[in-house]
Parts: C-alpha cells; structure tokens; sequence
C-alpha cells in the first residue's frame, strides 16, 4: 500500500492550515530523509510519522487519519451464529421412554373426620357495624415545568498565534525555525523547532497560543544553527504578531 504526496499534506491539513501543513511535511520528510517523492511505502510513512512527531504536537487526528488511510484499522470479528435447530420430520421416531424403574405410589393417609358446624346467620348491620367508607383520592399537585437552562454557546476563538517574520533572506537549502520554552516549541531544542514556512516576501508560523518566551533560528544545509540577537520575545495571548529579525546591529 502506497499513499501519494497530497496524501500526507491533506491528514497534516487536519491539525495545521495549508501553509502550516505544507512546511511541517517538508521538515518531516527532511528529518526522516525520505527525499522528494511521489508515492511513499508503508516505512516510508512509518519514518515520516516518527520524524512528524519530534516536530509537533497534537497529532492525534493526522495518527488516525494515516491508520485510515493505510488501511490500518481492526477488523471487528464477526459474532458467532447459533446453529438453527433440524426440523422434526414426520418419520422421526420419538425418543425411548426412560429406562428407569416406575416408582410405586404411596398410600395416603386418611383424612380425621371433623365435626360439622353449622353456619351462622347474618347479623343485620346496627349503627355501630356500618359498612366503612371509600377511601378518599389523594390529589395531586403539578408542579410547573421549569424552563431549560440555555446552552452556552461554543467559543470560535481559535487558541493559535499566527508569527509573521519579514526581512530574512536565506541562502538555498537554509530554514527558518521558531524555538521557545514550552514543549510545542521544543523547550529551547534547535532539534525539535518548530519550522516556517515563506509566503512571498514573509516567513510565517501557527503556534499554540499562551504566555511563553521564543526566537527565530536560521539552519543550514549542512545544520548549522544560527539565533538571532537581542533578548527573548514573548508570546503573550496575541492572534497574530508581526516582526522582523533582530541582529546585532540593531
């Protein structure tokens, strides 16, 4: 079973947008140094998630869309049917009387003769003997229906910051890459940067939202890594931030 290139970037589509999507399956299959590819094997999917997963976070829903679509998924085991029982047929012969030895019955004992009574007359109903009156209904109080609690609406605020970053110029087969201190950032790893991907003239990044420290690094073809200066920016709760590169110079 084999899974083409848009294959991979649509189940990545699932946790990132496009442009997201398209950078973090050129820095897995970089990682996983799959190359440049059509069509990519079982292993090769297999490399590719393992290399996916020191990236990023979260990738539940792309896990379960790859097992989807490699066919991966348990086949739930068929239930056993109870055999129909045959159907009596006319010939059938019915079963053998059981072999074993009848019982003798046991003689009863004679009931003790009682004497007989005779019954009493009814005694007329007196003003003391008056036959006891019906029960009364309990009644029942209905309560008003309270009205429904409203559902409270679900929030549509995305919890990402988009980073946008101008000013770079990288040479060819150089990256840019987004490292701080939270797990998704890669906790100051170069190794387990998150990756950005250009647009135009900007690079660009969709990071978890929340307060934390970051900065931009550049790396090489060969895996060089250079940071940029100054101090350490802060995330903060923005839904989007616009910078440039900080050097020494400035």
């Amino acid at each position: 079973m084999k899974l083409a290139r848009h294959d991979l970037v649509a189940a990545l589509s699932l946790r990132y947008d496009h442009y997201s999507s398209q950078s973090m399956f050129e820095a897995a299959c970089k990682r996983a140094n799959l190359g440049d590819l059509e069509h990519y094997t079982a292993s090769d999917v297999a490399a590719f998630r393992a290399a996916l997963a020191t990236l990023g976070d979260r990738l539940q829903r792309v896990d379960d869309r790859l097992d989807s679509l490699l066919g991966e998924r348990p086949a739930q085991a068929p239930q056993a049917t109870a055999p129909m029982p045959a159907p009596a047929s006319a010939d059938s012969t019915p079963p053998a009387a059981s072999s074993l030895p009848a019982q003798a019955p046991q003689a009863t004992m004679p009931m003790p003769a009682t004497e007989t009574t005779k019954p009493e007359a009814a005694k007329p109903l007196t003003e003391t003997s008056k036959a006891p009156e019906p029960a009364k209904p309990a009644q029942v109080t209905r309560q008003a229906p309270q009205a429904a609690t409203p559902l409270a609406a679900p929030s549509t605020e995305a919890a990402e910051t988009r980073i946008v970053l101008s000013g770079v110029e990288l040479a060819g087969g150089d990256a840019l890459f987004v490292c701080g201190d939270s797990s998704s950032l890669g906790n100051w790893d170069p190794e387990r940067a998150r990756p950005m991907m250009r647009d135009g003239d900007d690079w660009i990044a969709v990071v978890p939202r929340g307060e934390g420290s970051f900065k931009f690094l550049r790396r090489t073809e060969d895996g060089d890594v250079t940071w940029e200066s100054g101090e350490n920016r802060e995330l903060g709760a923005a839904v989007q931030i616009e910078t440039s590169w900080q050097s020494r110079s400035s």
